[in-house]
């Protein structure tokens, strides 16, 4: 351990021999206190003539008279009360409002929370209507649509959320829609929104419909998107088991899994051939 003396307290100190060409300073502290201290020579300190505190100042020829350290100490008398527009509190500043609090709160959202509650519900509704007939378009049939998507469907803004286009139109059409209620299509148009084609229904009823029409086939055999053998190899396999064949053996062959070939053996799997 060598020992240095602190350029900022004058005091010595203890440091590895690795430190010591670049340690100058005993402590954090110490050169926390050193850079405060230094200043670059186009700045300079001052005690404001009203409250007294020490201020740092640009030295600059347009202004040789820097002697307060703020603009209320420099004339309080020019600056006007404000009303803060979040919180509404009167303050005396030269900025639009009274804290930072109440600057990064009207930008998270909070003010358009409050934009919802003054306005009433048949105030969005009639927004919802106006928005709905620009980008509508309405023909024999289904009902087209040129606003914005959302996927395959239309998407509108409504109580400052998103809502789907079909969705929209059933409020307008037919009345609000309960909680937990999807707004089906019986024409199976997504894009649709002509209320002659809608109707509610649960979850459950929607994907029965799907069912009924056709529109989510079960693929089985062959075509299903887990299936690893052919007809012939299953054929093949249904052989084996009733001459005895192991179910190891069989599945080695095969380079598939036991369980695979105890399915088709109990006819879980491929119980059509």
């Amino acid at each position: 351990m060598e020992s240095k003396i602190c350029l900022y307290c004058k005091k010595e100190f203890l440091v590895k021999p690795s430190h010591a060409p670049r340690r100058k300073y005993c402590s954090r502290e110490c050169l926390r206190e050193k850079r405060k201290a230094i200043l670059p020579p186009c700045k300079g300190r001052k005690n404001c003539l009203a409250c007294g505190k020490e201020f740092i100042f640009v030295i600059h020829k347009n202004k040789p008279h820097q002697n307060f350290c703020s603009h209320k100490c420099h004339n309080p008398s020019k600056i006007k009360e404000k009303t803060c527009p979040f919180c509404k509190k009167t303050f005396k500043l030269r900025r639009k409002f009274c804290t930072p609090k109440c600057y990064y709160n009207s930008l998270t959202g909070i003010k358009k929370q409050n934009f919802v509650q003054t306005h009433s519900y048949e105030w969005h509704r009639e927004r919802l209507k106006k928005s709905f007939e620009k980008y509508v378009i309405r023909q024999e049939g289904c009902w087209g649509w040129r606003g914005g998507p959302s996927k395959k469907y239309g998407s509108l803004e409504f109580m400052r959320k998103s809502i789907l286009a079909h969705r929209a139109s059933y409020i307008l059409h037919k009345g609000n829609i309960p909680e937990g209620m999807f707004v089906c299509h019986t024409c199976d148009n997504p894009p649709c929104t002509n209320p002659d084609h809608l109707f509610l229904g649960t979850d459950v009823d929607n994907v029965r419909d799907m069912y009924k029409k056709g529109r989510h086939p079960i693929l089985k055999g062959e075509d299903a998107p887990g299936s690893k053998l052919t007809k012939e190899q299953v054929i093949e396999i249904k052989k084996m088991l009733s001459d005895g064949c192991s179910l190891t053996k069989i599945a080695k062959l095969f380079n598939i899994h036991v369980v695979t070939i105890h399915d088709i053996k109990y006819r879980k799997t491929w119980s059509s051939l």
